[in-house]
């Protein structure tokens, strides 16, 4: 039977310490298998020596110890990678989140078992979109990790895309680079199963009277590649028209500095507020309040935030590109802006700020589309089968 699988997920964040990233993608499917009946345990970073919790009676988290410092995925590695060995015989399947992590594809030879590898953005689209933004947006750590760190990520993640037993994609667009860039890759091997959202822990609250009027909401890592520098020149636009308008930013990352001096060169000082570090709790908050969720990334792989923002029946703003346009109709569940277009990306915010009967029709949809397409209740049977199929 399916359910008397045993999985071990391997991932370096996990909740409550870590948000964003690989981390929710990890934390729901943990859920949901566990949900129906499959026993799961995580093996995570983030503790001084190893931790164990029971979530459930078929979901455990083990902490295991991380050294803080850049590359962080690295050092998860070099110091688990004995324990590991030790710690994941007798499990029948294990899911790799991060394909960096390639040094563990040793356990496929040694362990004999199953090996599958998760696919979300790729370091070579990162690093391009860097390198194609203005230096003075360069900070020595981002420097760092988009391009020192790039043959390094690299080479561990085509480690991982020729020694796994199996790729699960987070979205077509992301397929279809992959097989650009890697043009010998079995394609036997590879499924696209959406990013997922849990809808039992979104809830099925649908109140307008929580929004705050002419609100913006932005959160991930302040980095050049969000589009987060973007949507501070756009605010100045939107000003014009909305002088009450509000922009919330939730996350930290090295352009925080650059963004509050930014906030102050364009006056927008009442109108933009730095959070910094949000918890999943109060950023839940901030985003029922919000009228509009604007997320100008220029790449990802298929965001969360995105997504979340949806199942929220929040009208969501982003610039044009693949990964967008693959869950996002414009002017039908979204709107769209002109890749890297500020002038474009303002008047999008525009038009949903003005026009209440817009927002709610984009939101309602949004939600369906979701509901449909990134439904946990849905893909964690698309997990199980290929857990299965490998066993």
């Amino acid at each position: 039977m399916v359910r008397d699988l045993k999985v071990a997920l391997i991932s370096l964040g996990y909740p409550p310490f870590s948000i964003g990233g690989h981390t929710p993608v990890c934390r729901d499917l943990a859920w949901n298998l566990s949900k129906k009946g499959v026993h799961t345990t995580v093996f995570c970073g983030k503790s001084k020596k190893m931790a164990v919790e029971n979530v459930n009676s078929y979901l455990k988290v083990v902490r295991l110890p991380l050294l803080d410092l850049f590359p962080r995925h690295v050092w998860f590695q070099l110091q688990n990678t004995t324990t590991l060995m030790s710690l994941l015989k007798g499990f029948d399947v294990i899911h790799n989140i991060d394909p960096r992590a390639g040094i563990f594809t040793y356990f496929r030879k040694h362990l004999n078992t199953p090996f599958v590898t998760h696919v979300h953005g790729s370091t070579y689209g990162e690093t391009r979109v860097f390198l194609k933004s203005p230096v003075s947006y360069w900070t020595p750590g981002d420097f760092v990790f988009e391009v020192l760190e790039y043959p390094m990520n690299e080479y561990l993640t085509n480690m991982c895309l020729r020694n796994s037993d199996h790729l699960v994609v987070c979205s077509n667009d992301r397929f279809y680079e992959m097989k650009r860039r890697n043009p010998n890759l079995d394609l036997a091997k590879v499924s696209v199963i959406y990013n997922g959202i849990d809808f039992e822990r979104i809830g099925h609250e649908n109140r307008t009277d929580r929004e705050k009027e002419n609100s913006i909401l932005f959160w991930g890592r302040l980095y050049y590649n969000k589009g987060i520098i973007q949507l501070m020149k756009a605010m100045a636009l939107v000003k014009q028209g909305f002088p009450n308008v509000h922009l919330d930013v939730c996350g930290k990352g090295p352009l925080e500095d650059k963004i509050r001096s930014l906030t102050h060169k364009l006056s927008l000082e009442d109108n933009v507020t730095l959070h910094g570090f949000t918890k999943n709790e109060a950023l839940t908050e901030k985003i029922k309040s919000a009228t509009v969720v604007a997320l100008p990334s220029l790449y990802e792989g298929q965001p969360m935030a995105a997504l979340e923002a949806m199942a929220y029946r929040k009208p969501v703003v982003m610039y044009d590109f693949p990964f967008a346009r693959e869950y996002i109709t414009d002017f039908d569940n979204g709107l769209i802006a002109k890749g890297g277009d500020v002038k474009d990306l303002a008047d999008r915010i525009n038009e949903v700020l003005s026009d209440k009967k817009l927002r709610v029709k984009l939101g309602q949809n949004a939600y369906e589309r979701v509901k449909k397409n990134h439904n946990w209740d849905d893909l964690v049977y698309k997990y199980m089968d290929l857990y299965s199929s490998l066993t």
